[in-house]
């Protein structure tokens, strides 16, 4: 929903947030998310505080659901 369809930062969602001059969801095959480590990728998911504008996902996905979004944005940011 929010970083896109596509997992490139482009959604209704993402132009919302530009509007109210918030930054928009990272494309996932961006450098700066292709440089995080799946501990790095995890921690931001899972953080009870979240993650700039994302909410935490700690309470919301299982410890195996969360992994398995870490693989799917490493599959996306290796252009997969």
């Amino acid at each position: 929903m929010c970083h896109g369809q596509n997992a490139d930062g482009q959604s209704f969602v993402a132009d919302r947030f530009q509007e109210a001059g918030a930054i928009r969801p990272v494309d996932y095959n961006s450098d700066r998310i292709r440089s995080r480590n799946e501990g790095q990728l995890y921690w931001a998911i899972s953080n009870p505080k979240g993650f700039g504008f994302m909410p935490s996902f700690g309470k919301l996905l299982s410890d195996e659901e969360r992994w398995a979004l870490v693989r799917f944005i490493q599959a996306k940011a290796s252009g997969q």
